[in-house]
């Protein structure tokens, strides 16, 4: 990998906002301790690899680009990696955690995705996407594919939280956002406003067939206000 290309990654508003997830992602005492981590779509720089590593957690990579798999090898010693495309069926075995950050809306088939990881899952799937407000459906978008960061076929997507809380329930019993967000401004915690400025808007789901989260922490309702994690 070039420096051309992991500057795709490594900007300070990128890794602000990988800062500010792991911060709150760290908040919600997730058990990732002795359990085997599948993390899709990992890129290059590991850094949710090093937190979910630091956690305890026996971690795999899979991405579909093998340099973003080579940076990671060099930075992480006996890292279990594979090549795969999320389009595609190429996840082998089972994993405890399923962790997907970043990667659902830059493939092309959003909903056979859900479908791979959840057949794959034994304990739970986390997806931190961006989002669109304002419809329930999804709408599919053309991406460089001269931008690593970016879809490898050059399609992409833009799913509603509705449509990933669908997705999700077909494979799922339990279905839950968490109730406060990141304290970064694409993480917004009112619903009811549309798109409030020209940026991304994400918002973060967990999935499981064991047993609901604790509900201080996790609504099995798609709110529409959250609040914000300090």
């Amino acid at each position: 990998m070039n420096d051309q290309q992991l500057q795709y990654f490594a900007y300070a508003e990128a890794l602000n906002l990988v800062e500010k997830q792991i911060a709150h992602i760290n908040s919600l005492k997730l058990p990732f301790k002795c359990k085997s981590v599948l993390e899709v779509g990992s890129g290059p720089l590991g850094k949710y690899t090093e937190f979910m590593i630091e956690q305890g957690g026996d971690v795999t990579c899979l991405d579909v680009r093998q340099d973003h798999l080579d940076a990671l090898n060099r930075k992480f010693s006996n890292l279990k990696t594979v090549v795969g495309d999320m389009n595609e069926e190429c996840i082998h075995g089972l994993y405890d955690i399923i962790f997907s950050a970043g990667n659902l809306y830059h493939l092309s088939k959003p909903a056979e995705c859900i479908k791979h990881m959840a057949e794959h899952c034994t304990e739970f799937l986390l997806i931190s996407s961006a989002v669109i407000n304002g419809h329930q459906g999804i709408d599919y978008v053309t991406e460089p594919t001269n931008d690593s960061a970016q879809a490898f076929n050059g399609t992409g997507c833009r799913p509603s939280r509705e449509w990933i809380y669908a997705e999700l329930k077909k494979y799922f019993k339990y279905v839950m956002i968490p109730r406060s967000q990141p304290n970064h401004m694409d993480f917004i915690i009112d619903w009811t406003l549309g798109k409030v400025y020209n940026h991304a808007l994400r918002a973060i789901f967990i999935a499981t067939n064991n047993a609901p989260l604790d509900p201080t922490v996790w609504s099995e309702d798609l709110l529409t206000h959250q609040t914000k994690f300090l």
